[in-house]
């Protein structure tokens, strides 16, 4: 089945587990994008590499019917450094639905700060 062939807006979202390999998070990880001290996010990833691949993955791991979404991202949030104690995510974002008709937000969350070589596992609620 082609995406574009899942018609009409999501009516059942299922949450799930989003599986980044290390290979793959080792190059849209977040980045040092500022050393303004005063900058509240000095942290990044690279805008059209992330968002394509999330794409990809959530593609991969999604049911059928989620398949058809055309997602939108327009930011994301990195808590660098990382304290589980003050923030639930270390990486999130939540991305819309653009398919006429589908009006499905995501929530796409990280909750812990992966290790060198390790990957990344993201629920997608």
């Amino acid at each position: 089945m082609c995406f574009s062939d899942v018609e009409g807006p999501i009516r059942n979202h299922t949450s799930f587990e989003m599986y980044i390999d290390p290979e793959m998070w080792e190059t849209i990880k977040p980045r040092l994008k500022s050393t303004d001290l005063s900058s509240q996010h000095k942290y990044t990833m690279t805008a059209s590499t992330w968002t394509n691949e999330f794409v990809n993955y959530f593609r991969q791991n999604c049911t059928e019917a989620m398949k058809g979404c055309k997602l939108y991202f327009k930011q994301h949030k990195v808590n660098e450094p990382f304290n589980p104690d003050k923030a639930q995510y270390y990486v999130y974002t939540t991305p819309n639905c653009r398919r006429e008709g589908c009006k499905m937000q995501y929530h796409f969350g990280l909750t812990y700060k992966p290790k060198i070589n390790e990957g990344a596992r993201f629920i997608v609620r």
